[in-house]
């Protein structure tokens, strides 16, 4: 048995979002596959709490302990602390990069090789900068995100396109795609009203993970379909049609922005089709993956299916980057006889190449290079 010692900066209990969500899911591949693992938050509460969170996925469920408090932001108390609950870490495992100077302290004190995990940040695109502040940062955003992976024994990154960026600049990094995971319902924090809006659904839904004026288009092309929304791009997109005074003109928009995973496991039930577009995506898309995992037919670009190797060559999905002609191709799938023939193979490419065990075989893989040298 692996002991690993986990620094994040996500209560895993509130996987609403990416990071959260990403934090949450290599947790559970790594505790899935016998990794005693304390996962340690560097919060602003000066008490202790600690928790056993358990995640779930059809592959069985897995338990870690979470500890929040404000002291584990000096690397000294940190330190008391683990020694405390056993200093034997086989690994120092840093989900989160601004704890990267707390990690390597650590990796040092405890004689514990440091595992980055690196997602992708926004400055490796110029064209996702808006702001001139924005651009005016990069070349220190950029430069930070190479230390961290110097800084590192090895760094695992979400996607080939990280790994061959990094590697540029000589850092020993390695991709490994992540997986997907749901949390257990006792532990789930999130309380919404979005059950009663997931029984509305009383017939076929389509899952929309697309920009505003994409998810618009498609909602005003197929009137008759619900077209549901969920995470931070349903509250904006809420937002939008509120002060445009567009609400009631998109009535089969359903939004359902803090979901839980329970909620989540029940709309499942009522969804036919995904969309998923990330045109600017440079790292990977986790709703790609939810897809994948949940089994379903799935419309993307070829941006986003690119991201995760051999999807694209695995006749799993449909890849279109005519986004204009998205809606007319979710009216002809529908009408498919082998639709659901779709959704089984996403979900075996998912079992396949994207599975927990298969995760957290390649970082023990990595992690084994490390400790032979």
């Amino acid at each position: 048995m692996l002991k690993g010692l986990v620094i994040g900066g996500q209560d895993i209990r509130w996987p609403v979002h990416g990071s959260s969500r990403l934090a949450l899911v290599v947790l559970h591949a790594l505790s899935l596959n016998h990794h005693k693992i304390l996962y340690l938050i560097p919060g602003s509460s000066r008490e202790y709490e600690v928790t056993r969170v358990t995640m779930k996925s059809r592959f069985g469920e897995s338990r870690v302990v979470m500890m929040k408090t404000g002291m584990l932001k000096n690397p000294l108390s940190l330190l008391h602390v683990t020694r405390m609950l056993g200093d034997d870490h086989d690994y120092i495992l840093c989900l989160d990069r601004r704890s990267i100077p707390l990690c390597k302290v650590l990796s040092t004190r405890l004689d514990a090789p440091l595992v980055t995990y690196m997602d992708s940040p926004k400055y490796l695109h110029l064209e996702r900068l808006t702001k001139i502040r924005e651009r005016l940062l990069r070349p220190v955003a950029l430069a930070w995100y190479v230390i961290i992976g110097l800084l590192s024994d090895v760094t695992i990154t979400v996607s080939k396109y990280i790994e061959d960026y990094l590697g540029k600049w000589g850092v020993r990094s390695v991709a490994i795609e992540p997986s997907y995971a749901l949390l257990h319902e006792r532990d789930d924090l999130v309380k919404s009203n979005d059950d009663y809006k997931i029984d509305e659904l009383n017939y076929n839904a389509i899952l929309c993970s697309c920009p505003l004026d994409l998810t618009l288009l498609i909602s005003l092309k197929n009137p008759e379909v619900p077209i549901v929304v969920t995470g931070l791009q349903a509250y904006y997109i809420g937002e939008y049609l509120r002060i445009k005074g567009l609400t009631s003109k998109f009535k089969s928009l359903h939004l359902l922005h803090n979901i839980s995973d329970r909620a989540l496991e029940k709309l499942h039930d009522k969804v036919i089709i995904s969309l998923i577009s990330r045109p600017r995506l440079a790292g990977i898309s986790i709703t790609l993956i939810q897809e994948l995992y949940f089994g379903k037919p799935i419309i993307t670009d070829t941006n986003t299916a690119s991201r995760i190797r051999g999807l694209m060559e695995s006749k799993t999905i449909i890849v279109n980057d005519r986004y204009v002609k998205w809606p007319s191709i979710v009216r002809e799938l529908i009408k498919r006889a082998d639709l659901n023939e779709l959704g089984v193979r996403a979900r075996q490419f998912f079992d396949n190449k994207l599975s927990p065990r298969r995760f957290a075989t390649y970082f023990e893989h990595a992690l084994h290079n490390i400790l032979s040298k």
